[in-house]
């Protein structure tokens, strides 16, 4: 994570673009995901927009309710760019849901990949 936050960090400093209307959809997202996946570090607000989303996603994931249909049990060991190419991987094989919002298929993707042990 702390390859990310100066990544993040610049993004938001330099980009005009945040002032834009937020476009949720997993469409959005991907491009700045897959920057994140490919170390494309010129693409720096939608690599900050990505990375944001998943590490709220780390930070948030346990504190789901245990029968929560999104929450992942993700290893302390899982790097947020880790995580990123899951989701990359994921949307990748499933390009008809890319309309949908980034972050409950991004959480649909880690549960998949990390479920919890019930």
């Amino acid at each position: 994570m702390r390859t990310l936050a100066p990544l993040v960090l610049a993004a938001l400093a330099t980009s005009s673009a945040s002032a834009e209307k937020m476009d949720g959809s997993a469409k959005h997202f991907l491009q700045g995901c897959r920057a994140v996946a490919d170390r494309d570090i010129d693409q720096h607000f939608s690599i900050g927009m990505c990375a944001g989303v998943m590490i709220a996603i780390h930070d948030v994931s346990f504190l789901l309710h245990p029968d929560h249909p999104l929450r992942s049990c993700l290893p302390e060991s899982v790097t947020i760019e880790q995580s990123v190419a899951v989701v990359v991987r994921w949307l990748d094989r499933r390009p008809h849901r890319l309309d949908e919002n980034f972050t409950k298929l991004a959480m649909s993707a880690l549960r998949e990949t990390w479920p919890c042990d019930e």
